[in-house]
């Protein structure tokens, strides 16, 4: 995850026309910045109730926007699914909030497995 933003950033800073120290200097602040969060990680790992939980709110309310949004999509554009409109608007209405959804909810949440 470093590299590729790094990678991005670098890339933006020439687009920018900036000089290669300062290229040098955004690249190197972000992997450090990234390397900072992952120590305060590290650190604050155990600073939890051990005790998982059952269910997750976000990871439900995520399950149901898919359910009820490709629910909506088909009344929407009725037998015409294959029409190039349905993947991108499931893909930018449904799929990317749901499935960012999920990620928060298994990353930050203790989740019985």
């Amino acid at each position: 995850m470093a590299l590729p933003g790094a990678r991005i950033v670098a890339r933006i800073c020439d687009l920018m026309g900036l000089p290669v120290f300062l290229t040098y200097f955004f690249a190197g602040a972000w992997v450090v910045g990234l390397a900072f969060m992952a120590r305060q990680l590290w650190r604050e790992r155990a600073h939890f109730d051990p005790a998982p939980l059952d269910r997750s709110r976000p990871a439900a309310v995520a399950a149901a926007w898919r359910a009820v949004g490709a629910l909506l999509l088909a009344f929407w554009l009725g037998a015409d699914l294959n029409d190039g409109r349905a993947a991108g608007i499931f893909s930018a209405a449904i799929d990317w909030p749901s499935r960012a959804l999920f990620a928060a909810a298994f990353l930050f949440a203790r989740l019985k497995v």
